[in-house]
């Protein structure tokens, strides 16, 4: 009789196992940056009233540089520790509702969601708005951005996101 339950005890440890792995996640991390160009990322939410608050993603970047070159003179210079500025479209799949939200010059941006829905949020760099929300200098015109980029930076009450 103790031989069953040792290979009893073996069987639920293994599905125990490979169910705690499953639940990882691995496709999460796909596509769940962006940069310069539009990127997208799906995301479902989950209603859990054991939690408080309401589901949520919150997206994070890192300060950028930007170089510019006079308009006289043709002198190249570098602006540092700015944030760029994005325009972020959140569509509702479930219930077919878009809303728009503008994310300019902030470390964070956090996205409220609503609860057991799928939704599609796109992010777009937005160069204009971030010329102007940096001060831009007289006389001087944009040349490059040094690689704006975005993540997604934490998550509440999401099951999934790629």
């Amino acid at each position: 009789m103790t031989k069953t339950k040792r290979i009893v005890s073996a069987f639920f440890c293994l599905i125990m196992l490979l169910s705690a792995f499953s639940s990882f996640g691995f496709s999460a991390s796909a596509a769940t940056y962006g940069g310069a160009k539009s990127a997208s990322i799906t995301v479902t939410t989950k209603a859990n009233y054991w939690y408080p608050g309401a589901s949520s993603v919150t997206l994070k970047q890192e300060k950028q540089t930007l170089n510019y070159k006079a308009l006289i003179g043709n002198k190249t210079k570098a602006k540092t520790g700015y944030y760029g500025c994005y325009n972020i479209t959140v569509y509702n799949i479930t219930k077919n509702k878009t809303n728009s939200v503008y994310w300019g010059g902030g470390k964070t941006k956090k996205i409220t969601l609503d609860p057991n829905c799928t939704y599609r949020i796109t992010v777009k760099y937005n160069s204009n708005a971030t010329a102007i929300f940096t001060q831009q200098p007289l006389g001087y015109r944009w040349k490059s951005t040094s690689n704006p980029s975005w993540r997604v930076n934490s998550t509440w009450k999401v099951s999934s996101y790629r």
